[in-house]
């Protein structure tokens, strides 16, 4: 923005800038790196809810077990059978604690490493195409109001899955 006076009136002077915005949930919807992340998650996921529905059984089983012994068990015996369930209770507590922190953790890197590469391409998508400005609008609304044919997300996602196809061959 320039600034003059010109016989006691100020005048501005406006450079064109090139502005434009990413829907960043279609864009992440649409980019095959974040499908493929998820899928891998999902998948992930499933292997540990079979280990957690295993561990579930297996402390059904016991105490099971320590209900069918009644009264004809020995005291020793009901006892080993009450620390048995015991222990597979708290080995099933524990697993599902490790694998919430897990899947958290997961989930937060696979996401950042896409975000990273969105966020990588945009940038040099942004100084190719002579952008000034490429704003994100999130599904809550940031962009209240933005003029037809600012939206990039079609030729970006276009582009983004395109060179990511040619870097996974």
């Amino acid at each position: 923005m320039c600034l003059s006076t010109v016989v006691g009136y100020t005048i501005w002077a406006h450079q064109a800038k090139r502005i434009a915005y990413v829907d960043s949930a279609k864009l992440l919807n649409s980019y095959v790196a974040m499908a493929e992340a998820r899928k891998s998650y999902a998948t992930k996921a499933q292997v540990w809810q079979a280990r957690i529905d295993t561990l579930g059984k297996e402390v059904q089983q016991a105490v099971k077990n320590y209900e069918h012994m009644g009264k004809f068990a020995s005291a020793g015996d009901r006892a080993l059978a009450g620390r048995i369930v015991s222990n597979k209770q708290n080995s099933l507590a524990n697993y599902q604690r490790i694998v919430q922190e897990t899947a958290k953790q997961e989930e937060e890197k696979s996401t950042q490493l896409v975000l990273n590469q969105v966020n990588a391409f945009l940038k040099r998508y942004g100084e190719e195409e002579g952008y000034d400005l490429i704003l994100i609008a999130s599904p809550t609304g940031s962009i209240a109001y933005a003029k037809q044919g600012l939206d990039l997300t079609d030729d970006i996602v276009k582009k983004l899955n395109s060179e990511y196809r040619k870097q996974s061959n």
